[in-house]
This record gives structure tokens, sequence and C-alpha cells, in this order.
């Protein structure tokens, strides 16, 4: 089981494929215990499969309370994915976007179009740009461990 995982201060964006996406999106809810519910509850059970779980690696843009909030979620979604017995994978954005568009430096704004595409050629229809990275990143995961 391979999942990309996209998050920003108000969401979690998963993806999957088991025979077909499944893209779920939760709140990064304020309560903890809620937020820490409703993110175990919506990762799959893994049965005899290993499970990877491929996440962007934290950074800040914009200033040091998001940098904090963004870290914070990514660190709550890590340690539920390990308690679930999943393997988190830390990636570099640069890292999955020159593996699943190509050698290169992406704007935002071009990246998040690409990744659109990128989710519409392999969903057949088109989502937002957090599921759409969410996307990229279970591919640029099975890639990974193709290679691995």
């Amino acid at each position: 089981m391979i999942i990309g995982i996209d998050y920003s201060t108000k969401y979690v964006h998963l993806a999957w494929n088991l025979g077909g996406w499944n893209c779920p999106r939760i709140k990064a809810e304020e309560d903890l215990g809620e937020f820490l519910f409703n993110l175990n509850d919506i990762l799959p059970s893994l049965l005899e499969e290993d499970g990877h779980i491929y996440i962007e690696r934290p950074w800040a843009r914009y200033n040091v309370q998001t940098g904090m909030l963004m870290q914070r979620i990514a660190t709550i979604v890590d340690v539920v994915a390990t308690q679930a017995g999943y393997e988190t994978h830390w990636v570099a954005i640069a890292a999955w976007r020159s593996l699943i568009f190509g050698k290169g430096t992406y704007k935002t704004k071009i990246a998040k179009q690409l990744a659109i595409a990128k989710a519409k050629e392999v969903m057949y229809t088109e989502v937002d740009d957090n599921t759409a990275d969410a996307i990229c990143l279970a591919l640029y995961g099975q890639q990974a461990c193709l290679e691995g």
C-alpha cells in the first residue's frame, strides 16, 4: 500500500490506488483529539502488505507561525501513520516533481498545473491542486518502490 499525502494548514489530502484512485481529505482540526481520530480512521488498514506514506518534507515559505503549523501537521501524520504500521518517507518537493514532471525547476503555479494535468491523466477526472500533489506523491512512491 502506497499513499501520497499533501497537507496545508487547513487540510490533509491523501491519495492511493487500489484498482481505482481514492482521494479523501480531512480537515486539520484545532481539536487535536478529533484530528488524530479522523486521520487514524481514514488510513487504510494494512493486512499483510507493507505500507508506505510519501509526504512532502515540511518547509516554510511564508512566516514562522505557518511553518510551525505545517511542521505540526506533518509530524501528526507521521506519528499516526507509524502507529498504523506505515513507513513514512519524507520527500523533497524538487525530488518528486523531477521524477513525475521531468528534470527541471518549476515555479509553484506551473507545478500545480502540471500536477493537475498528471492527476487527470491517471484518474480521468480533474481534481484540486492539493489532491493532485497527493496523487503525484503516490506515483512517486510507486516508482520509488519499483526501483528500491
